[in-house]
């Protein structure tokens, strides 16, 4: 159905604000001029839309313009925590648009805007709340049902995630006893110290303690503390988060599960796992089923294994009564033991500029890409980050933008991530921007794995650059088929050079990585496969529990102990994304791994003409309706062969 949108905005305009409105292909920005600090809001907003989509706020500053654009319901993260919240405001179709530092803010009812000088200042809700009214053209109240059930959602979603930080905050606990911390480090007992005195108010030392142990940092004492009455102390408290008797998840699942059948209903399908094959490369629910059947039941023999050497070697370091909660504290002893990798003289050969130039230099040698760094004066939003404008490499058409955001610092989220700034336009030729956000250290020296995260962000990127995603399946393969360019070992050895000599990493150093890599995946590929499955039947068995389903999958799959149930603060599971699709991360994973095995293989066509091929079908989507036609004009076959995956893992 096509949708129409009619945008009615009125601004109220402070002095040191030029707003203009921009709207591009549906998409409306208000923009602000860089004049005094990022108004990050409107004083009053009314809209006019189709209520059958899905609409919220991102925000972002680039240059000397800051954008507000309307992209889709619920949260959305934009650079440095800030975060956008959509709610609606008492019983008829008025909403609030709430801006946060973070999530927690935005509960608490916090507003805030921005500075040039990086600085955060708070607002009131009566002031500065954009407060807008949805409309329908006349689709009736099934498009108003489908609103509602949206604004419900985004509350219990933002009430599964106030219980996971209150069980948090009410299950840490301080420890007096200095003998059980043996083995943590100098830092480690610092920041529990400065944890002691600020959570909890009383006088504390690194040296003498008492130590606050919260759940944020207790798996790095799981894995190093030799008490292994805290080590299973922290684990039994670790598996309340969630689900404790004071902030329990149990009821927001319930009701996540039942929203999202009502939701699925209106839209005629049978669940929404039904639902989210309409936009799957996966075929039907049978072709999934078979994929993980045929995956964990491998996955559960190499765990047991895998559990099996950490106990017997338990026994060696005088545990006689192994249990899962030392599992973190004998595999990293273990692994100590067996690792003849030095993982700090491995860094020192990959210098991170020096990678990154080598990275650009690959992606425009094997996908005709060139990616320059940008030469303008503007100041970019943090200190250390850069701006590359991207290219194709043959007619030098301008393609978009990228922010590389890769070096720690306080306050900035923890992990990696790729953020769409700006989206594209085809009618007036609007190109994308967007950030890639990655936490290395502050010596700027990489390790392999953070070349890996590297490659995944830029997947996300580029594809983002190149086309439309228009599934999950297809928003991860070229995320994934990037990232394993990094468990191609001669690839990652022409990224090499030394920071002192600038020699070429040695292959005998490499080869000693690939062997360590694959310690105990199979206990990784299972957290995956259950997590995917739990999934699945979450939403096609909607009359039964949830502790039920959780029950009957491990009984049936004979999912070990050591693989540990989540269900309580996995939010995941309940995003819109991924409920009841959560198995397309190993989907895309294992089509990434075969489609790799077809570019590397020797054969008629040479490694760029099958490289600039992957480059049309899989990133471009050209001339293909899918990314699952794409897949079957390159491989042959509708689904990937698992046991790419499972050759990956070490099985």
């Amino acid at each position: 159905m096509t949708q129409s949108l009619i945008f009615a905005i009125t601004v109220l305009i402070s002095t040191h604000f030029v707003a203009a409105v921009d709207i591009t292909e549906g998409r409306p920005y208000l923009i602000f001029r860089k004049a005094g600090g990022y108004l990050l809001g409107a004083d009053r907003l009314t809209w006019y839309a189709n209520t059958d989509s899905w609409w919220d706020w991102s925000c972002f500053c680039h240059r000397e313009y800051a954008y507000l654009e309307l992209k889709g319901l619920g949260f959305h993260q934009v650079i440095d925590e800030v975060m956008f919240h959509f709610e609606k405001v008492g019983t008829g179709n008025k909403y609030r648009l709430r801006l946060g530092s973070n999530w927690r803010d935005v509960l608490n009812k916090k507003y805030v805007y921005y500075h040039p000088d990086k600085s955060w200042a708070e607002f009131s809700d009566r002031d500065h709340a954009a407060i807008f009214e949805v409309k329908s053209d006349g689709a009736g109240d099934k498009n108003n049902s489908k609103v509602d059930i949206v604004a419900q959602r985004i509350t219990l979603e933002s009430k599964f995630l106030e219980n996971i930080r209150l069980s948090k905050k009410e299950l840490e606990f301080l420890t007096y006893n200095k003998s059980d911390l043996y083995g943590l480090s100098k830092n480690m007992l610092d920041q529990m110290s400065k944890n002691a005195e600020k959570f909890k108010n009383i006088s504390s030392s690194p040296e003498n303690g008492p130590w606050l142990i919260t759940l944020d940092t207790a798996t790095e004492v799981q894995k190093y503390s030799n008490s292994s009455t805290l080590r299973k102390k922290i684990y039994e408290k670790r598996y309340q988060v969630g689900c404790s008797k004071s902030y329990n998840n149990s009821y927001v699942i319930e009701e996540l599960r039942r929203l999202y059948q009502h939701f699925a209903e209106l839209h005629g399908c049978q669940n929404i796992a039904v639902c989210q094959l309409q936009n799957s490369m996966a075929n039907n629910l049978s072709a999934v089923d078979k994929f993980l059947e045929n995956l964990v039941s491998r996955a559960v023999i190499k765990a047991n294994e895998e559990y099996s050497i950490l106990r017997n070697f338990s026994k060696s370091i005088g545990i006689q009564n192994f249990q899962v909660s030392d599992k973190l504290y004998v595999k990293n002893l273990y692994n100590l033991k067996q690792s003849q990798v030095n993982f700090t003289e491995i860094r020192e050969y990959f210098p991170m500029q020096y990678v990154l130039n080598e990275v650009f230099n690959f992606i425009e040698r094997a996908f005709g890409i060139t990616m320059i760094k940008d030469s303008s004066n503007y100041e970019t939003y943090a200190v250390g980050v850069t701006l590359y404008n991207v290219f194709d490499h043959d007619d030098n058409e301008y393609l978009g933008s990228i922010y590389f955001d890769l070096i720690e610092r306080k306050g900035k989220d923890k992990g990696g991530w790729t953020s769409i700034l700006r989206d594209s336009g085809i009618i007036l030729n609007i190109k994308p921007i967007l950030v890639i956000a990655l936490n290395f250290d502050l010596d700027n020296k990489l390790s392999i794995s953070m070349i890996a995260k590297l490659l995944h962000e830029l997947g996300h990127a580029l594809q983002n650059i190149l086309s439309k995603p228009t599934s999950n399946e297809v928003l991860e393969f070229p995320s994934m088929f990037m990232q394993h360019f990094s468990s191609n070992f001669e690839i990652i050895r022409s990224f090499s050079s030394h920071y002192v000599t600038g020699e070429l990493i040695p292959r005998s150093k490499l080869d000693l990585v690939k062997k360590n890599r694959k310690e105990f995946y199979g206990t990784s590929l299972l957290v995956q496969v259950y997590l995917s499955i739990i999934d699945q039947n979450l939403f096609l068995n909607i009359n039964t529990s949830w502790s039920d389903i959780v029950a009957d999958v491990r009984r049936r799959f004979n999912i070990p102990e050591v693989i540990g149930d989540t269900t309580c603060k996995f939010s995941h599971l309940f995003n819109t994304n991924y409920a009841g699709k959560y198995y397309s991360y190993l989907w895309s994973e294992a089509m990434a791994l075969e489609l790799h095995e077809f570019l590397l293989r020797d054969d008629d066509l040479s490694f760029n003409e099958k490289a600039l091929r992957i480059r049309k079908l899989i990133f471009e989507l050209k001339n293909v309706t899918s990314g699952a036609e794409a897949f079957k004009l390159i491989i042959g076959s509708n689904s990937p062969n698992e046991n790419y995956l499972l050759e990956h893992y070490g099985i």
